[in-house]
């Protein structure tokens, strides 16, 4: 099923838009905005794609703790209560990872965590073992957009689907989301996309 869902054809800047409004819902939902929300994205050059380098999502969040960790990879799941919420978390999340590649590793701490926590989906690997358990990792805490950070996610995918270099490109997505978001919702929260070091502003 999780293998499937990698065939839903969302065009590759829109599988790294459902990684970012996931990102932007937990910055949204932390109570009490911090003054520099980050989503920062690096999708490296087309040779680099190919030679397997990592497609990184990372945010300063407000993370998650084990339990949500195991709730937010289950395909169908959802922690959202409303409509309102711009990502899905869980079956989104899986969609768009699938759909770039066949492994993905999520990394998450919290604000009084003193490490990272995360988990390693290899959907080939789980075929083959023929089993959904996942081992839990654990690591010092280095997943957050600076050392100043004390929470977030940091989402990587690799094993590439065939042809990725068409699916996804770094200005491509740059291109499209700069007409996905409003800088209405940015400029409130105190939000900043960055894409290969290049700001996202939003449209007005």
């Amino acid at each position: 099923i999780l293998d499937m869902l990698g065939k839903i054809e969302l065009q590759g800047w829109q599988c790294i838009a459902e990684l970012i409004d996931n990102s932007l819902d937990s910055i949204i939902s932390r109570k009490g905005l911090k003054k520099d929300n980050i989503v920062d994205i690096k999708i490296p050059l087309p040779a680099r794609l190919k030679a397997g380098d990592p497609i990184i999502i990372r945010d300063n969040a407000k993370g998650m703790n084990k339990e949500q960790l195991q709730k937010a990879l289950k395909a169908g799941y959802s922690g959202q209560s409303n409509y309102q919420n711009l990502g899905l978390f869980g079956m989104g999340f899986n969609i768009a990872t699938a759909r770039i590649g066949t492994k993905i590793t999520v990394w998450t701490s919290k604000v009084t965590d003193d490490k990272d926590i995360g988990v390693t989906i290899d959907l080939q690997e789980m075929v083959q073992e023929g089993s959904f358990r996942r081992e839990l990792r654990v690591r010092p805490g280095v997943s957050k957009t600076s050392p100043k950070d004390k929470s977030g996610t940091t989402i990587e995918i690799s094993n590439f689907r065939e042809n990725i270099d068409r699916l996804i490109n770094g200005r491509e997505v740059i291109r499209k989301l700069k007409n996905a978001y409003s800088n209405v919702l940015f400029d409130k929260h105190n939000i900043s996309i960055k894409v290969n070091e290049t700001e996202i502003k939003g449209k007005k």
